[in-house]
């Protein structure tokens, strides 16, 4: 999608004006028609055609708590509005705000329709009728408006772009993205001048937790290493899960669950895309990602609950439960991260489905071992409309993962309570930096449905969270 910024509307096929309540234009730009004009404030979705231009204006919205959603929703539903006529190229009249309220409706307006703009349907052989937006210019009330936001606009692009690829990722079919492949996509980085290469097997073969999670799989494991501007600066630290398909293991998945299981590499996804966003923008600081990669299936060779395996630093652990993988290919990851004394560590995973049971769908579970980075995280959270909530790692859950035959065992003496907090306390046990995990498991996936977000597909989160922390450290 093309989208530019200027002073006044340029030619396109639909106008989408978005009142504010009590914030009439005096005196209007003479491009506004007359009935647009005279229905500025009123409570209802107004649509008119003149000139083979369509024009739609939403119901005049507050500015208040609920802002943003209803600024995405009506956005979402102008632009099917105009998908369903086929126009293809809009000019959208930003709202007349404060300067704080108007970056964060730039912030949402770059989103929506790039959003929108992903192809969900790209294995079907039949295509749907209509096509979205392809073109949005949007108008500003004044040329300092566009010097001041331009590089907004334009870092905006990079990022959802690149939560688009992630998305992308996400809804691939396991058969379509093995541990091998998911390597291969994240070696398309080095385009963009970054290191990609896979551990070596020297290395890798230390690594207890993954090559048993990977041990029942055709697919051979591996872990994924990724540097963005190599030097001696102690960097900042990414790893993203990247289980490929989970079938839970011997400790099969239900039925109903499984199809969802080839979204367990959403972590991983969601780090490539942070990736490509930070050398896109031409990010200058060390970033060292790591994504341990391996596809969890039930054969002769997979492991056992009951086994126990060592991972790299030596730590044994118990298996109780061969659907609580991810935990333990990470494990490998954070061990292995101490190579590279970071000045600290952030990880994205689908690590737990009780995560949901604690935040529904809609959030992120934050668990952070560090005040200043929870409060960063939560600031650029709150600012670019992620929904993100902290989570205890208090001692008592550390006790509750302690092994009986091992040093630690991979499922809790509660069993499911408090899954996601004992989950974040297993993998504590083997961090030493300032940390942050967070648990995607409910918000990798849209399962409730917005107007520009169908149910069931991937959702791209933690790209724009993880990007803006970032740029906010320094």
């Amino acid at each position: 999608m093309i989208q530019k910024i200027s002073k006044a509307p340029v030619k396109a096929e639909g106008f989408l004006f978005f009142p504010i309540k009590g914030k009439t234009p005096s005196p209007f730009p003479d491009w506004v028609p007359e009935i647009v004009q005279q229905n500025w404030e009123e409570d209802f979705v107004s649509s008119w055609r003149f000139n083979n231009e369509y024009f739609f204006k939403t119901p005049a919205i507050e500015v208040d708590f609920a802002f943003r959603r209803n600024c995405k929703n009506w956005l979402g539903k102008a632009l099917n509005f105009f998908k369903q006529r086929s126009v293809k190229s809009i000019n959208l009249w930003m709202p007349q705000l404060q300067e704080d309220d108007l970056k964060t409706a730039i912030l949402d307006f770059l989103e929506v329709p790039l959003y929108m703009e992903y192809d969900i349907g790209y294995f079907k052989t039949v295509k749907t009728n209509g096509s979205p937006v392809e073109f949005v210019n949007y108008v500003f009330n004044s040329y300092t408006q566009i010097q001041k936001f331009e590089k907004l606009v334009n870092d905006g692009k990079i990022i959802n772009e690149a939560v688009n690829e992630t998305r992308r990722l996400v809804d691939l079919p396991a058969n379509m993205l093995s541990p091998e492949d998911l390597f291969n996509e994240a070696a398309r980085l080095r385009e963009h001048g970054v290191r990609v290469e896979k551990v070596s097997e020297e290395i890798t073969s230390r690594m207890g937790g993954l090559n048993s999670v990977g041990a029942g799989s055709t697919n051979k494991p591996c872990l994924i290493e990724i540097e963005l501007n190599p030097s001696d600066e102690q960097p900042i630290l990414l790893i993203g899960k990247g289980v490929t398909f989970d079938s839970g293991g011997l400790c099969v998945k239900s039925r109903d669950s499984l199809p969802e299981e080839k979204t367990d590499m959403a972590g991983a996804a969601a780090v490539i895309g942070i990736i490509k966003s930070l050398a896109t923008m031409g990010y200058d600081k060390r970033i060292v990602a790591l994504i341990p990669a391996a596809e969890n299936m039930p054969d002769g060779a997979a492991y056992r609950p009951g086994d126990i395996v060592k991972v790299y630093d030596g730590t044994t652990v118990e298996i109780l439960n061969t659907d609580a993988e991810g935990r333990l290919i990470l494990a490998d990851a954070f061990c292995y991260a101490r190579e590279f004394n970071p000045r600290m560590v952030i990880d994205l995973a689908t690590l737990t489905g009780n995560i949901m049971q604690a935040l529904s769908t809609r959030y992120t579970g934050l668990f952070c071992n560090d005040k200043e980075l929870e409060r960063r995280i939560m600031a650029v959270a709150d600012d670019g409309g992620e929904q993100v909530w902290p989570m205890p790692l208090h001692p008592d859950f550390a006790d509750e993962v302690k092994g009986r035959f091992a040093d630690l065992r991979n499922s809790a003496i509660s069993g499911r309570e408090a899954g996601a907090c004992t989950a974040a306390a297993f993998l504590n046990y083997f961090v030493r930096w300032p940390w942050a995990h967070l648990d995607i498991a409910g918000s990798a996936i849209e399962k409730k449905g917005r107007s520009y977000r169908p149910v069931g597909y991937a959702s791209g989160v933690g790209v724009k969270l993880v990007v803006n922390a970032i740029r906010s450290f320094d």
